[in-house]
């Protein structure tokens, strides 16, 4: 069931650290769905683009969308899907909304 709706902006120097949500841990909820439409950015590295990592190291990182222009990221909940965003670079930024699905319980 849809259970978070969010509308965000960021600008330079704006950022996230990875990190999991409180859902990510609960064990019930495992197999909810994150799903981040990029509405409009500057696109790029390190542009806000929701960071996946399989820690809270950024040298883990496994994905970081560049094109955030009408596009759509999608995760699972609860597989250690660490995510945030480096500092945006002066002059960048990202409008985006984020939308959470999670199990009834």
């Amino acid at each position: 069931e849809l259970t978070s709706f969010l509308l965000t902006s960021a600008f330079s120097g704006s950022h996230v650290p990875l990190h999991l949500d409180d859902v990510d841990k609960d064990e019930k909820l495992k197999n909810g769905i994150n799903s981040v439409f990029f509405i409009n950015a500057s696109g790029g590295e390190d542009s806000g683009g929701l960071t996946l990592s399989s820690s809270s190291f950024w040298k883990d990182v496994f994905f970081e969308p560049t094109i955030l222009q009408n596009s759509v990221l999608f995760y699972k909940i609860g597989h250690n899907n660490f995510h945030g965003f480096k500092p945006i670079q002066k002059g960048k930024f990202r409008l985006m909304i984020a939308v959470q699905f999670l199990p009834k319980i």
